[in-house]
């Protein structure tokens, strides 16, 4: 069993990494826009109160020394998934974690 910063850094990093894939195919795919956005926007509602109700200071700075990594990882997975190109996506995150943590916010 991990102690349990370490479990909540990882349970933590996870949900941060399903949330962006989610923004990612929500902004990105739109072939599958129609047929799934919303059981996308259902997911990062999801994952940002589970982030939400156990984040802390030091998880917060956690997640944004890590953001770049989750984001880079994000974009493999939505390649592998969707097919799209990996040139469609921006290089570094195109999400602050104030967007990302932000129940209200989502990409255009």
């Amino acid at each position: 069993m991990f102690p349990v910063p370490l479990k909540y850094n990882l349970c933590v990093l996870t949900s941060l990494s399903i949330a962006i894939i989610h923004l990612l195919l929500l902004q990105y795919w739109q072939q599958e826009y129609d047929y799934n956005y919303r059981h996308w926007r259902g997911e990062i509602a999801t994952f940002r109160v589970q982030i939400n109700k156990i984040m802390t200071t030091n998880l917060e700075n956690y997640l944004s020394e890590e953001l770049e990594n989750i984001y880079q990882d994000a974009v493999y997975i939505v390649t592998e998934k969707t097919g799209l190109d990996q040139s469609v996506f921006s290089e570094n995150s195109c999400y602050s974690l104030l967007q990302l943590l932000d129940k209200n916010w989502l990409p255009r």
